[in-house]
């Protein structure tokens, strides 16, 4: 919320959860507050993307985004980060600006399965009873690259590989119009590759519970949170090798370079002809909590002073 009218002093705490970039005059006076008054300030960090992939994020952001987290950098006690990943991107970027390397922990997000589908409940109308399909979720925007998966389909049709539908769950997204022109107009695959960008939570849920597996081809992530989802549901995911992904993988979904269609074409006919045991690998990932996630959280809000290294 905005501070403005706040009466703050030097043992209050100010934690800043959302996303705040995008509002960079509140960072300005965050910042103008926090030296005036020398408060405890602790933000939490999802990822760098804006500065790191600028051509995979909308045109005029990375800007406003370095602003943001140079004012961060400068005058946060502590940044939360949630990935290791992430937490190096900061203490680099620290160094990068020439700042002193803050106070840094890891907030490990929730991944519980976000619901159990009711027995009898119906199957979408974009798929036939008991058909076998793979699932993809996030939203359709190039960082997500579901072009990897375009090119794979289209490598298998090249090579005479019969392949299962797949569903895209996700809103549509920035940078991912021609993408989706070509698709939708290809007659070769079309039929295969199902794009639905308004997914509830339960039909969400039926579509992790009865797909056969997840891919997650994505360039760069502050986390990966549809790979800990799918591990949730015991379904395998096969995902990329770069940023945090292998650490969401946890050496059980697979990792594949996300620039690699082929790579990514071999162990998805290789899960395919191993499901059930590639699923029952899956199946014993211990998902973390929502209450772990807010307990740590607390943990860091409840500390008196935390002072740079």
């Amino acid at each position: 919320s905005d501070p403005v009218g706040m009466e703050l002093g030097t043992a209050d705490t100010v934690m800043v959860l959302g996303k705040l970039w995008d509002k960079l005059a509140l960072v300005t006076m965050l910042s103008e507050k926090k030296t005036q008054i020398g408060f405890n300030y602790v933000v939490l960090v999802y990822d760098l993307i804006p500065l790191l992939q600028p051509h995979l994020f909308g045109p005029g952001l990375s800007a406003p985004y370095s602003h943001y987290l140079f004012q961060v950098l400068k005058n946060a006690n502590a940044i939360l980060c949630i990935s290791a990943a992430t937490e190096a991107d900061v203490k680099a970027q620290a160094v990068r600006f020439h700042l002193p390397v803050p106070r840094t922990a890891v907030v490990v997000l929730g991944d519980e399965a976000i619901g159990k589908v009711k027995p009898g409940a119906e199957t979408p109308s974009y798929l036939r009873e008991g058909e076998p399909f793979l699932l993809c979720v996030g939203t359709v925007e190039a960082r997500k690259n579901h072009l990897l998966i375009y090119q794979a389909y289209k490598l298998a049709a090249q090579r005479g590989i019969a392949l299962p539908k797949i569903v895209f769950a996700g809103g549509r997204g920035w940078l991912v119009n021609d993408m989706i022109y070509m698709i939708q107009n290809d007659p070769e695959v079309n039929w295969l590759i199902i794009f639905q960008h308004h997914v509830l939570d339960n039909e969400l849920a039926w579509l992790y519970e009865n797909c056969l597996f997840t891919v997650y081809p994505s360039v760069f992530e502050g986390w990966g949170l549809p790979v800990r989802e799918s591990l949730a549901y015991g379904k395998h995911c096969i995902t990329s090798n770069t940023s945090s992904l292998p650490d969401a993988a946890g050496g059980i979904a697979d990792t594949v370079s996300p620039y690699d269609a082929a790579g990514f074409l071999g162990r998805i006919i290789f899960a395919l002809d191993h499901t059930h045991d590639v699923n029952r690998k899956a199946a014993v990932y211990q998902p973390v909590s929502w209450a772990s996630t807010y307990q740590t959280i607390k943990e860091s809000f409840q500390v008196s002073v935390w002072s740079r290294t």
